[in-house]
Parts: C-alpha cells; sequence; structure tokens
C-alpha cells in the first residue's frame, strides 16, 4: 500500500492531473484533508476544482452540482470520495468565506461599537 506522501510525490509522473491541479493539491489544500480517492477515482474532479479554487461562485455552483442529483439517475459518490469532496468543500470555504456573511460580520461588529 502507498501511503499519501508517496503519493502526492508521484502526481508529477501521472498524467491523471492538470498541473493546476497538482498545485491544488500541494499547495493550496491541508495534506490533512489529501483528497486520495478523488484523485485516483474522479481526477477531473480535482481538475475541476482547481480551475475554479479562485472563482467562489463557480467553485460553489460546480460542488453544488456534483452532491446534488438534479437529473435523478446518478448513483452517487463512494462514501471515501464523498468525504473527501466534503472536506474541500469546508477547506474552499475557509479560504474563501462568503463575501456576504464577511459583510454582515462587519456591520455588525460597527453597529456593536456605534
Amino acid at each position: 500500500m502507498i501511503d499519501n506522501k508517496s503519493h502526492v510525490e508521484g502526481l508529477y509522473e501521472s498524467s491523471k492531473l492538470t498541473l493546476e491541479a497538482i498545485d491544488l493539491v500541494r499547495n493550496k489544500l491541508p495534506f490533512s484533508i489529501y483528497p486520495r480517492q478523488t484523485i485516483d477515482q474522479y481526477p477531473r474532479i480535482i481538475d475541476m476544482t482547481a480551475l475554479l479554487w479562485n472563482e467562489p461562485d463557480g467553485f460553489r455552483k460546480y460542488f453544488d452540482e456534483l452532491l446534488n442529483d438534479d437529473r435523478g439517475d446518478r448513483q452517487g459518490f463512494p462514501f471515501e470520495v464523498l468525504m473527501e469532496i466534503g472536506n474541500i468543500r469546508e477547506e474552499h470555504e475557509r479560504q474563501h468565506p462568503d463575501r456576504k456573511a464577511v459583510l454582515d460580520l462587519r456591520l455588525d461588529q460597527l453597529g456593536r461599537r456605534l
């Protein structure tokens, strides 16, 4: 069994991911949420995640579409992949907080000071 560190180091040799996706996995996601199963089974999800990482609205829309079956014919993701997708989404929200929520918080803080 290959450990996650060896898996990360082997990403450059693999043709599964784009360079942007490798950068996301190596430099923007904490190692504690390394999405190994998603990389192995659904590399296109990691590729799209990397493309949309700095576009919060597009990222949220893509992840909503991934996790909600509007067509009614999807079988769903394996549990491990679903957990990894959830972890990626949470990390994205941590790094890119909702602008409206941040503004509301700042306005609330200002209101308390006035």
